[in-house]
């Protein structure tokens, strides 16, 4: 001990540990930077690892004075880490009391974070040996819950542990994958941005961990925290995206929802195992919960009632001519989705062969979700010539201004949480009915209409049947139109 206690100045044998462990990861550091380097860059390597200014004598050959400098450097770094934690104490009554024991368990929170240190450093070395055998697998999938457990307590009383070094190309963190993966897939922009929410929400969950480092326990947690998730359709835009939860009152996320989530994170494994960034995808045993509501809770179409309900109070707040009223009548009468609606370009509003028509496409930016989404659809008689008035009085190159993209460049996760708390100020409460039912709304009617079914789908920009039905462009928009005026008014 007295020997400990002269080279690292501490007499506790577990941050003693600590302190040698960090000690050689910096030195790992240090060796790595200088090497190759000239004298002036060695000195600017060895510099950055600490507040401590080297000399240039240092650098002679005199190692023991080196080891002596980064012994100082190391020393300051635990005093910093020392401040911070005597800082977080303040905030002890905000732990739970289950974590609040395990932090008393521990002698305090000084040494629950030593022990923080000492088990990261730990794992470092475990990984660094590359056992694969199952006893090894065993203890570092135990170790790693373990510090994850360490990591969500400290986090919670703001102490930060995440590291802020540059990323490692070989063993490069979550957030680095997502570019090269979508480049690599060719992923379209709507699979991107649902990719985009999962992965940020695995990260706020977890940390922007590196690929490698993810555990099964990790996915497992990911998936039990998207089970309790609240349906975020109900809450402010600026609200989604993440783990927030506004409380009990609001509905929770569909088995759906989960899988999605799912697939986004075992897909990206797969691509980082093709990349040898890790050895395994851990999330590949791993299934889905399983959608256990009865068809009947499902989502369904408006009744009339309820579509003037609904169209009625967009009305009386905002007027018969505002953009809400508008997407209302549109979703019921185009079957169109949400954003190919919020980001519609004025200029789509078009007079084909004598039939005023709209026209729905991914150009100029605009995102469609599929190739069967890009469409031309005639305008129904109930509505045809006031929108063309409206969309002519208009200014701008979009038909409604009132909703803006979000960060992810989607317009519709504004508009969609505006219509649900319209929902509910117009007394239409069911989980069932979404803007998208609208959409089912259509094809209801368009059925009950006899519509031809060839129309229907060229109508909702579904996929053709086969082959045959490829080819020629599908039907006309004379044919398209003729079969429409059949159905009548939808309010």
């Amino acid at each position: 001990m007295p020997r400990i206690e002269a080279v690292l100045k501490t007499g506790d044998l577990r941050e003693a540990e600590a302190g040698a462990r960090l000690l050689a990861v910096e030195h790992d550091e240090l060796i790595a930077k200088a090497k190759n380097a000239s004298p002036v860059k060695r000195l600017e390597a060895i510099s950055k690892l600490g507040p401590i200014r080297i000399d240039p004598a240092d650098l002679e050959g005199n190692t023991r004075r080196l080891v002596d400098r980064l012994r100082e450097t190391m020393s300051a770094r635990h005093e910093a880490f020392r401040t911070t934690l005597k800082e977080a104490e303040a905030k002890l009554p905000s732990l739970t009391a289950a974590e609040h024991k395990r932090v008393e368990s521990e002698g305090g929170l000084h040494s629950f974070g030593v022990h923080y240190l000492v088990e990261r450093d730990e794992l470092r070395m475990l990984k660094a040996k590359k056992r694969n055998d199952q006893d090894s697998k065993f203890v570092i999938e135990g170790r790693q819950r373990d510090i994850q457990e360490r990591v969500r307590i400290l986090a919670k009383l703001g102490v930060s542990v995440f590291e802020t070094s540059a990323n490692d190309p070989k063993h490069p963190r979550l957030s680095m994958t997502l570019d090269p993966w979508f480049a690599a897939r060719k992923q379209g922009m709507s699979a991107q941005r649902r990719h985009r929410v999962a992965m940020r929400r695995f990260i706020d969950l977890h940390g922007d961990l590196p690929v490698s480092d993810i555990t099964r326990h990790h996915v497992k947690e990911f998936m039990a925290a998207i089970e309790g998730l609240a349906d975020h359709r109900r809450l402010p835009a600026k609200q989604r995206g993440g783990l927030s939860d506004p409380g009990k009152d609001v509905p929770r996320v569909s088995a759906k929802t989960v899988e999605r989530h799912l697939v986004s994170i075992k897909a990206l494994l797969r691509f980082a195992v093709e990349q040898e960034w890790c050895s395994v995808n851990v999330a590949d045993a791993i299934r889905p919960p399983k959608d256990t509501r009865s068809k009947a809770s499902r989502r369904r179409p408006f009744t009339l009632e309820e579509r003037r309900a609904v169209l009625a109070r967009a009305a009386e707040e905002a007027g018969e001519n505002s953009d809400m009223a508008w997407l209302i009548k549109l979703g019921a009468y185009t079957g169109a989705r949400l954003e190919e609606l919020c980001q519609f370009a004025s200029a789509n509003v078009r007079e084909i062969d004598g039939i005023k028509c709209i026209e729905i496409d991914d150009r100029d930016g605009r995102k469609v979700k599929n190739l069967g989404s890009v469409r031309t659809i005639p305008l129904h008689t109930a509505i045809r010539d006031a929108f063309i008035a409206r969309v002519r009085e208009g200014k701008g190159e979009r038909v409604f201004t009132s909703f803006r993209p979000d960060r992810d460049g989607r317009y519709a996760n504004e508009a969609s949480g505006e219509f649900a708390r319209l929902m509910d100020r117009a007394a239409l409460s069911d989980s069932r009915l979404t803007f998208h039912s609208l959409r089912h709304t259509l094809k209801r009617a368009m059925n009950d209409a006899r519509i031809d079914p060839d129309v229907r789908r060229a109508v909702l920009g579904h996929a053709a049947r086969d082959v045959h039905d490829q080819y020629g462009g599908g039907v006309s928009l004379a044919t398209m139109a003729t079969e429409l005026a059949k159905m009548p008014p939808l309010f």
